[in-house]
This record gives C-alpha cells, sequence and structure tokens, in this order.
C-alpha cells in the first residue's frame, strides 16, 4: 500500500474512534439521565458523575478538569467538618438527655455515675441544681448547633 493511503486510513480510522468515543459517552450519559430524574439525585454525587463524564471527553480542557477536581475535593472536606461538628454535638445532646431521663433508675441498678452525679460530686450542687445545669447544657449546645447552621445558610458573596 501506498504512504498516502495508509496515512488516509489512518486518519479514517482515528475518526471512527472520535464517533465512536461521542457514541459511548452519549449513550452513558442518557442512561444514566433516564436512571432517575436530576432533581432526585444527590446533588454532590451528581457534581461527581459529572466530573468523571467529562474527564472522559477527548477534548476536554485540562485546566478546568483540574479547578473543577479541586473545587470539589475543598467542599467535600468542609461537608466532612460540618458533619463531624454535628455529630459530636448531637452525641453531647442524646447523651446528657438520656442521663436526665434514665439516671435515677440506672443508679437504683448499680450502673456508674451519670452526668448528674459527677456534677453534684464536682460542685457539691442538689439534684435539682445540677439537672438545671445539665438541661442549660442541652440548651446551650442546641443554640450553638443552630447558630452555626444559620451562618452556613447565609449567603456568601
Amino acid at each position: 500500500m501506498s504512504r498516502e493511503l495508509w496515512s488516509s486510513l489512518a486518519v479514517r480510522i482515528a475518526e471512527i474512534h472520535e464517533v465512536q468515543s461521542k457514541t459511548i459517552l452519549s449513550r452513558e450519559t442518557a442512561i444514566h439521565a433516564l436512571e432517575m430524574p436530576y432533581h432526585w439525585r444527590m446533588r454532590r454525587l451528581e457534581t461527581r458523575w459529572y466530573i468523571d463524564a467529562y474527564e472522559k471527553k477527548h477534548d476536554m480542557n485540562l485546566a478546568l478538569m483540574e479547578l473543577a477536581k479541586i473545587d470539589f475535593n475543598i467542599i467535600q472536606a468542609s461537608y466532612q467538618e460540618e458533619l463531624k461538628y454535628a455529630t459530636r454535638c448531637s452525641a453531647i445532646v442524646l447523651r446528657l438527655a438520656n442521663d436526665l431521663a434514665t439516671s435515677p433508675d440506672e443508679l437504683a441498678r448499680g450502673d456508674v455515675l451519670k452526668s448528674v452525679q459527677c456534677y453534684m460530686h464536682e460542685t457539691g450542687a442538689s439534684e435539682k441544681e445540677a439537672r438545671a445545669h445539665m438541661q442549660q447544657m442541652i440548651s446551650d449546645t442546641w443554640n450553638e448547633m443552630n447558630y452555626e447552621t444559620k451562618i452556613a445558610l447565609v449567603p456568601r458573596g
């Protein structure tokens, strides 16, 4: 075969490969769209899917891809920190509320000291004062969580 024929054949094969790649990507996108309505999807997971899909495109902008990945990772790290905080605060509220509700029964069974009794021993407070303090701690923790949530919801601009 002549050099020109080989060259022409190589160009045609490259074109076919490009068309097939676009067809596969289009097919994947269509299947993804039909699996579940967009408004039912979790936005962060959907964002990750689009990043992965865009990365498969042969004509992708490398700088744009890197920025998208960095942005995704920064936001994910922020969400993880918020989740750690919310989990810690929720555990505090639940633990204190549980102690307030069950401490007399658990002490009667010989269970370990609860937050109410610990506060009484540390400060010399009465049980009524200790319970009031635990209720105030619960209230303060809820207020702190609500304040943090309000700040997170305020648009930044």
